[in-house]
C-alpha cells in the first residue's frame, strides 16, 4: 500500500518525519460486509493544546474524524452525541482525570477502546489503566508512529468486535 510522509512536531515529540500509511474508509465504522481496518470517529481529551492539535492533525491525515476536548467537563455529553469508535485521553488533567474518563467511556460503551496518554508514566499507573479497561497506554513523549500504531490496533480491535457482534446477530436470526 501507499505510504505518505507527514511532519509531526509537538515540542514533546521532537522534530521528525514519520512514514505513515493512510487508512482508507470503506464503510461506516461498525463493520459492513467486506470491510477492513478503516477510519472511524474518535474523541481526544487533553489539557495541552499542542497535544490536541498535533494528535488531531496526524489522525485526520489517516482519515479519522476527530473531536477534541481541552478539558473533561463535556466528555460524557460529547461521548453520547459523537458515539466514538475510539477515545484518547490524558491521564492527568484538571477536573476529572483519565481514570474517571476511562470509567465513563466504558460505562457508556463497554467495547470502546480507550488509549490513555500521560507525561507522568509509571508502572503502577499503566497497570491500573489496563486493569480498569484501557486498550493501550502511551507515555509522552511518544512518536507519531507509536500513536499511529496504537490507534490502528484499536481501530482493528473495534472493527473485529463489531464484525463479531454482527455475525452473532446473523446466526441468531437464522
Amino acid at each position: 500500500h501507499r505510504s505518505e510522509y507527514v511532519i509531526v512536531n509537538p515540542s514533546w515529540m521532537g522534530s521528525s518525519y514519520s512514514a505513515l500509511h493512510r487508512v482508507q474508509p470503506k464503510c461506516t465504522f461498525c463493520c459492513l460486509e467486506g470491510s477492513t481496518v478503516h477510519a472511524g470517529r474518535l474523541i481526544i481529551v487533553d489539557d495541552e493544546p499542542a497535544v490536541l492539535e498535533n494528535c488531531e492533525r496526524l489522525l485526520r491525515h489517516h482519515g479519522l474524524d476527530c473531536v477534541t476536548l481541552g478539558d473533561s467537563a463535556r466528555f460524557r455529553e460529547t461521548f453520547r452525541t459523537t458515539e466514538p469508535d475510539l477515545v484518547l485521553c490524558d491521564l492527568k488533567m484538571p477536573g476529572k482525570d483519565g481514570f474517571a474518563l476511562l470509567a465513563e467511556a466504558l460505562e457508556e460503551d463497554p467495547e470502546v477502546p480507550v488509549i490513555v496518554l500521560t507525561a507522568y508514566a509509571t508502572l503502577e499507573s499503566a497497570v491500573r489503566a489496563i486493569k480498569a479497561g484501557a486498550f493501550d497506554y502511551l507515555a509522552k513523549p511518544f512518536t507519531g508512529d507509536q500513536l499511529a500504531i496504537a490507534v490502528e490496533r484499536a481501530v482493528r480491535q473495534r472493527s473485529l468486535t463489531c464484525e463479531n457482534r454482527r455475525l452473532r446477530e446473523e446466526v441468531a436470526a437464522a
